[in-house]
């Protein structure tokens, strides 16, 4: 290899260096000390020397004492890269592999620690610590550090955030601390601190967002359609509506790649609408229509992602988006828009605007299910009222499918717009002799039972109201199903949502949820009372036969079927009351096994609680053990394979853990 007179006088250098280097380590070597090897930095290490003479520059090491290498490169700080440090111009052409990299046990730390010291270009904060946010290193596996299973479960949960790097929280309280005065530096990074970090990032390609759209009208906008895709054109002002349609449309590709394009769409959308809002709002109400439609998207995503920082910016901005359609008069214009007839020159426009109001409905319905179901994920009081009074009226699935404003015209003029139902049931905008009700709308009513039930257990109150919360949801299975909700005819879920709704009229599932480690061991302790009392008593024994109707149902929905967004919740509620149920009650031989009075809804649907819950518990009459019950163990598996929702996943993981322990630990 040919050098440069510079270069050639560096590596001469270089070399009389590791010659002076390695005459300094034999005559070490030649008179050790018995007990401890002081190395040059002036630590002494609690062993002899265990490197004994060679001509590498890399010393011969035992293989058996891995562990001990391992400490002599973090305590000595004389590997190969601090040696560079010491002269940054210092060119080595002779590097070589440490045979401890390939040992069987490998030291991360210290091989990470290996790496820092080798990289003196890497920026150092006050602490002389490297400066890493920028550097995307892959989450850190739980520690084992949980003495009790309540803490793992806690570690799992889809709402804990886990901090992956203390450090850095420990440095900037230290710089911040004992500070009596502001001065220039302060201010000048104080000044730094409040200017945007957004990195730039170019978009995904066109055919990447074109695949995302036609993904999303084709597999999500059917089980929750606020946009009417017939007349749906990107534009400018829909710009950010159009990006919120690919982050969820990527989660169907399949392709964890597509799903990491479709998280870093969300994370950036939604700073761009955080920025953007108040010139947005004052634009004129089709853009803050199409901003409320990106947030209403956006947080559809940030829910079923499963991610907890994800899920603490949804229940942060829910109240925010709520606020944008009021200020825009979407909940005061979701009454039904009656469609007049209009000459065949003006149609499209009339289409077009007639498909404006439609979508501000359904917006408003869309924030109705959304406050229910936050309500139950985050065990929180719901926003909105629900009353079904108030609830949006929607037109019909054919006029709103139209693909044209002439068939669309021809729709409206087939269907008379007048009707004579009552306030409690569903209006109906098509004015049918028989009236179908339209299953979006009746979603937002089921849901609006379920969150009057949360915020009557909020208030103290769901004692005195459980009978007319039981009237209410057995009104609403006559009037959507005869005799009961069919699958193959339920986009929305309905009748998996009405078991669950039960679920939560007869169990505080805020209270199970805190017993099985939620919040922690200390936490759950004060609620394992509640839990032995409510698995011994009959409202229990309701609850798990609601969770085994739920698992039927999803067993027998169509592989191909995109799930509604609260299936994952439902069939981990069914999980959880299934667990607690196995785990904290305990049958004597006086309990029977239900009461020979059955329940109204089970009377309803015909079914024979005692031969139902026989079969449940493994063709015996004792309950099982958390660890024998096969209902857990489907429901867990459904939740590994329904659909595209990481959430499933995320409560699967937390079925597992509440079951078997931390199994990554």
């Amino acid at each position: 290899m040919l050098f440069s007179g510079e270069a050639q006088q560096q590596h001469q250098q270089h070399q009389q260096h590791q010659q002076q280097q390695q005459q300094q380590e034999q005559q070490q070597l030649l008179h050790p000390t018995p007990a401890t090897s002081t190395q040059p930095n002036g630590i002494k290490l609690p062993y002899p020397s265990l490197f004994p003479q060679s001509n590498s520059r890399w010393p011969a090491i035992d293989p058996n004492n891995a562990n001990a290498v391992s400490s002599y490169l973090i305590l000595n700080g004389t590997t190969e890269g601090s040696r560079r440090n010491e002269d940054p111009h210092n060119i080595s052409f002779e590097t070589q592999t440490p045979a401890w990299l390939t040992s069987a046990d490998f030291d991360l730390s210290a091989f990470h620690s290996s790496i820092i010291n080798a990289s003196p270009g890497w920026p150092m904060d006050d602490l002389g610590r490297p400066y890493l946010e920028q550097i995307d290193y892959p989450p850190r596996p739980l520690e084992n550090t949980a003495s009790h299973k309540e803490d793992s479960v806690h570690k799992h949960w889809v709402t804990t955030l886990l901090s992956h790097d203390s450090d850095k929280v420990n440095t900037m309280t230290d710089v911040a601390d004992e500070r009596n005065n502001i001065d220039e530096t302060y201010r000048e990074n104080l000044s730094q601190r409040l200017l945007p970090r957004v990195p730039y990032e170019p978009l995904p390609s066109t055919d990447f967002l074109n695949l995302c759209t036609q993904m999303y009208f084709t597999r999500f906008n059917p089980i929750f359609p606020l946009i009417h895709a017939s007349t749906f054109r990107p534009s400018s002002q829909s710009s950010l509506l159009l990006l919120s349609i690919c982050s969820v449309g990527s989660l169907f590709l399949g392709s964890p790649r597509a799903r990491n394009h479709g998280q870093s769409i969300f994370e950036r959308l939604n700073k761009a609408i955080m920025a953007s809002w108040e010139t947005v709002l004052v634009s004129g109400k089709s853009e803050g229509l199409a901003m409320t439609q990106a947030g209403v998207i956006g947080q559809t995503f940030g829910m079923l992602s499963g991610r907890p920082k994800d899920l603490l910016v949804v229940q942060a901005l829910h109240g925010t988006v709520i606020t944008w359609a009021r200020r825009c008069g979407i909940f005061e214009s979701s009454g039904f828009h009656k469609v007049t007839n209009t000459p065949e020159l003006n149609a499209d426009n009339a289409w077009k605007r007639w498909a404006k109001r439609e979508e501000r409905s359904r917006v408003a319905t869309a924030l109705y299910i959304h406050d229910a179901e936050y309500s139950a994920l985050f065990n929180t009081a719901p926003l909105l009222r629900h009353s079904v009074s108030k609830l949006p009226s929607l037109c019909s699935n054919d006029l709103w499918e139209a693909p044209s404003a002439g068939e669309w015209k021809t729709v409206a003029s087939q269907t008379p717009t007048t009707s004579n139902l009552s306030a409690t049931r569903m209006p109906s905008p098509v004015g049918l002799d028989k009236p179908e009700p339209h299953q979006f709308r009746a979603y937002c009513e089921l849901e609006g039972i379920a969150a009057s039930i949360s915020e009557a257990r909020d208030l103290g109150t769901l004692p005195e109201a459980s009978h007319d919360q039981v009237m209410a949801l057995l009104q609403f299975q006559d009037r959507n199903a005869h005799p009961e909700i069919a699958t193959d005819s339920d986009p929305f879920c309905l009748g998996i949502l009405w078991h669950l709704t039960f679920i939560s009229l007869l169990a505080d599932m805020n209270r199970l949820e805190l017993c099985v480690g939620r919040d922690g061991y200390e936490q759950s302790q004060r609620h394992l009372d509640y839990a032995r009392s409510w698995a011994q008593s009959q409202d229990a024994r309701r609850c798990v036969i609601h969770g085994v109707l739920i698992l039927q149902k999803a067993e027998t929905m169509a592989i191909g079927a995109s799930p509604e967004i609260h299936v994952p919740r439902a069939l981990f509620a069914a999980a959880l009351v299934w667990y607690c149920y196995t785990e904290f009650g305990r049958d004597s031989l006086e309990d029977g096994p239900i009461r020979k009075t059955e329940a109204p809804e089970l009377k309803k649907l015909s079914i024979c609680s005692q031969n139902l819950l026989f079969e449940a518990h493994g063709f015996k009459h004792s309950r099982p053990t958390s660890l024998e019950s096969r209902i857990i163990c489907r429901l867990h598996d459904l939740l590994i394979r329904v659909g595209h929702w990481e959430i499933s996943r995320k409560f699967a993981s937390i079925i597992m853990c509440m079951v078997y322990g931390d199994t990554e630990g």
